[in-house]
Parts: C-alpha cells; sequence; structure tokens
C-alpha cells in the first residue's frame, strides 16, 4: 500500500545525546521518526546475514504504513555492528521498522525508531493504524526542547522529562501517549479518543515536579 505520512509514539531513549559506541544520535520523537523516515512497515524477522560490512534481513511484511513495500517478503539491510548504528533484530520476532531508501536497498539504523511491535503502547498502535486519517498526518512539527521557540505548527517536546508512571518505567509522557497534531489552526499534544494516559502521566509528571521546588523551597 502506499504509505499514508504519520508519527507515532512509542518508548524512546531520554537522553540529551544518545550514545551506543561510536554511533551517536539525537533523541528524536517517535512521530519525528515516522515522519522522516521513507518507510514504516509492521514485519517479522524470518533471517539474517552477513554480506560485506552489513547484516541482511529477510523479513516478512505484515502492514505498510508508509513507503512502497508491498506485503510479504523484503530485504532490509543495516550496517553490520552497533558502533556503526546497526541495528540488531532477534529472529522470530515482530517489530515496526523505518528507515531510509537509498540505492535501491531499504536501511535501518539504531538512530531511526524500530521497537519491538509488542512493546507499543495502546495509544501507539491506534496512532499508527489510523495514519491514514487527515489529522495524524506530518503537517504539525515536533519541536525538541532545545529548538525553542516553537512555532504554532509544532509542539513542544522535551525528551528529558521522563516520570514513573503506572508502575511501570520511566516514560516520557508524550512519546508513549501522544502525537502533535493541529487543532483549530494550531499544533497541540493530543491523545486517541477514549484513552487519558496521556492527561494523567502528565498531571502525575507536574506533581512530582511541584514537590519538588517545594521540598527545594523549604531547604
Amino acid at each position: 500500500m502506499e504509505g499514508c505520512k504519520f508519527m507515532l509514539l512509542c518508548v524512546v531513549t531520554m537522553g540529551i545525546v544518545t550514545i551506543v559506541n561510536a554511533c551517536s544520535c539525537l533523541p528524536q520523537h517517535p512521530q519525528q521518526h515516522i515522519c522522516g523516515a521513507n518507510f514504516a512497515i509492521k514485519a517479522l524477522v524470518q533471517s539474517k546475514v552477513t554480506v560485506g560490512m552489513q547484516w541482511v534481513y529477510t523479513v516478512q511484511v505484515q502492514v505498510t504504513f508508509k513507503g512502497s513495500l508491498g506485503i510479504g517478503s523484503a530485504t532490509i539491510y543495516t550496517a553490520f555492528q552497533s558502533a556503526a548504528c546497526g541495528v540488531y533484530l532477534q529472529i522470530g520476532e515482530t517489530y515496526l521498522l523505518t528507515g531510509s531508501f537509498s540505492g535501491g536497498q531499504y536501511h535501518i539504523s539504531l538512530c531511526g525508531w524500530n521497537p519491538l511491535w509488542s512493546s507499543l503502547t495502546f495509544e501507539q498502535t491506534i496512532f499508527i493504524y489510523n495514519s491514514c486519517n487527515p489529522i495524524y498526518n506530518c503537517l504539525c512539527q515536533v519541536c525538541s526542547s532545545w529548538n525553542s521557540p516553537c512555532s504554532l505548527k509544532s509542539c513542544e517536546w522535551d525528551p528529558s522529562r521522563s516520570v514513573q508512571y503506572g508502575g511501570n518505567a520511566y516514560v516520557n509522557c508524550e512519546a508513549s501517549y501522544g502525537a502533535c497534531v493541529s487543532k483549530r489552526g494550531r499544533c497541540s499534544w493530543i491523545s486517541p479518543p477514549g484513552t487519558s494516559n496521556l492527561r494523567l502521566c502528565r498531571n502525575v509528571r507536574e506533581k512530582k515536579v511541584e514537590a519538588l521546588f517545594r521540598r527545594k523551597k523549604s531547604d
């Protein structure tokens, strides 16, 4: 299916710079990853071989969200080691894969977004499967905190603002539960209809910030 543009959220590394040996990447919101990618697919990893300086994966494409990859077998390339931003995929697992297309090949990188499908939040899967919906497109931009001030056509996002929510590990509320979309001519963070995790997560985060402020003020 000719892909639809979009975004989506998920658990991302919460640091100013993600460094894996010699591979260094600025953190990006999942919406930035998908909107900037040439392709986004749900795929089952079937095999891996090493060819020269690359790992070559054979995957079974189950759903195409963006790009022109059809349902069925496809070949995905990545560097053969993490130091060169190569991505290790587990054989037999299903992933959301996003990446670039160049030289007739589909490439993924550690600087991209390639989570296990099972690790996605409910909100993330809702956004992905609604990627053809006109309101879930890439007209709105995610503006990282170091790029401030942000315009009306963007939503400000701080990747370092994580919080322990719902008994889970630390998460970034906007990355895990929200998307930046246009509402009444202005881009805002929203969650899928009928869900409340974005609001509740942000409430928990703000209460922790207020508690910390009061504690420092009393010292």
